[in-house]
């Protein structure tokens, strides 16, 4: 014989057949509570300060922490969005790269030459980002919603 106890735990089971369902729903809140943080991120990204790119010789006053930047050409388009995955000095480092001609995004887009960035008035934007997850989603949704000029060409 049940007691009632037993039948409502049971009526309650049935209301949710497994517990996938309520993991689900819970799964896809902190999806849309962690796409709202990146979403905001790119909003703050945006409003950082834009830097000129350095002349030869002067030294480049960009973050040494790891994060996730945007590079303009001198009419402000947003031709590169990258981030500092493994650059153990961060954002410097990597726009450094750039600079040397470093970077897959300098060989296709100026031919190698990254003093192109120098010479055609290029410049930066940075926001310094502790989490390896949050600087590859931003990276990633900073793409999509700005789309580069140096995706698909030239």
């Amino acid at each position: 014989m049940l007691t009632e106890y037993t039948r409502l735990i049971l009526a309650q089971e049935r209301s949710y057949p497994d517990n996938r369902e309520k993991k689900e729903v819970h799964i896809l809140r902190e999806k849309m509570k962690e796409s709202k943080i990146i979403k905001n991120l790119l909003e703050k990204l945006l409003k950082q300060p834009i830097y000129s790119f350095p002349q030869r010789g002067e030294k480049l006053g960009a973050s040494t922490q790891r994060g996730v930047y945007l590079i303009r050409n001198q009419k402000k388009q947003i031709l590169h969005v990258g981030q500092t995955p493994r650059a153990q000095y961060g954002i410097k480092q990597r726009l450094s790269n750039h600079l040397q001609g470093l970077s897959s995004f300098v060989y296709y887009y100026f031919d190698g030459d990254g003093d192109k960035l120098r010479t055609q008035k290029c410049s930066y934007q940075c926001l310094p980002i502790e989490q390896s997850r949050r600087r590859a989603l931003l990276e990633a949704y900073a793409i999509g919603c700005l789309c580069p000029k140096h995706i698909g060409g030239k």
